[in-house]
């Protein structure tokens, strides 16, 4: 009976945060350090949603799961919500973008990661996630130690770093599609910018990789109503994600301006791919 008894109130009381929580919005704060400490102070857990204005499923997470009457008790209760837009925080986007977008990240009120989560995320894997971490906060899989970063003595890479640099991006290019990548397709502004400065030094493998990759990402360019979309979902570039940028010289995730420097090819390129770039 004790148990019945309790098992209702618990029940009651859930059902009575989750109504309360369906009429209210999220309150989002900044990226700070006073952040954690007011999280220490009220004895809460931090979670940051590293969000671009540009990204669809952000969109989709916002109106889904973050709507979601019983999430928003859950975060309400137990949680300090932060959202950071990548675009204009470079730091946090270079700590966490390779988890987005969207990137959900949770911490402990020491700043202590607790879980690191890519993409979208439904809204009952949500409530089921943030249950989960109230109930045990210790660091679960998708944490793992940073390797330790020892200081150069000198800003030059050794012979042995650039062969092994070199090495790696041949083998990561796509001999068949052109661009570097297994799962989505863009151009790689610091791997062009590399190739077309060998193609000017002339190499004549890297100047075809480069101009294999440019002909390639002409299928990001939206023809009929302008702008340049930001990745192709196949590894062909053939199927555009509907994501688009209204940027001017931008293809892709990449900032194609690194690659106006030096000579007249490389400027000749640029112009090919980012014609009709600008909305």
């Amino acid at each position: 009976m004790f148990l019945r008894r309790l098992s209702i109130a618990a029940g009651l009381i859930v059902s009575a945060l989750t109504s309360a929580a369906a009429h209210e919005e999220l309150t989002w704060h900044p990226w700070s350090a006073d952040i954690f400490l007011r999280a220490k102070t009220e004895n809460r857990l931090v979670i940051l949603d590293l969000e671009a204005v540009w990204c669809h499923w952000c969109h989709v997470m916002e109106k889904t799961t973050y709507r979601d009457p019983k999430v928003v008790a859950l975060l309400k209760s137990n949680y300090l919500t932060v959202r950071v837009d990548q675009d204009a925080n470079p730091d946090i986007s270079n700590r966490y973008g390779d988890w987005g977008w969207p990137a959900t990240i949770v911490f402990a009120s020491d700043g202590t990661e607790i879980v690191k989560r890519r993409g979208y995320i439904p809204p009952a894997q949500m409530e089921s996630l943030l249950a989960a971490i109230i109930a045990d906060p210790s660091p679960g899989p998708s944490v793992v130690a940073e390797p330790e970063i020892i200081p150069s003595t000198t800003p030059l890479l050794s012979k042995q770093q650039r062969d092994d640099l070199m090495a790696r991006s041949k083998d990561a290019f796509d001999a068949k599609h052109g661009g570097w990548g297994r799962i989505h397709k863009f151009i790689d502004a610091e791997s062009m910018d590399w190739e077309l400065l060998l193609a000017e030094r002339g190499d004549d493998a890297a100047a075809g990789r480069a101009r294999q990759t440019f002909d390639a990402a002409l299928n990001l360019i939206d023809r009929e109503w302008g702008g340049i979309y930001q990745y192709s979902d196949e590894l062909d570039w053939k199927l555009p994600h509907y994501e688009r940028s209204c940027r001017s010289k931008r293809v892709g995730s990449g900032n194609t301006q690194p690659l106006t420097r030096g000579g007249r090819t490389r400027t000749i390129w640029k112009l090919r791919v980012t014609f009709n770039a600008t909305c």
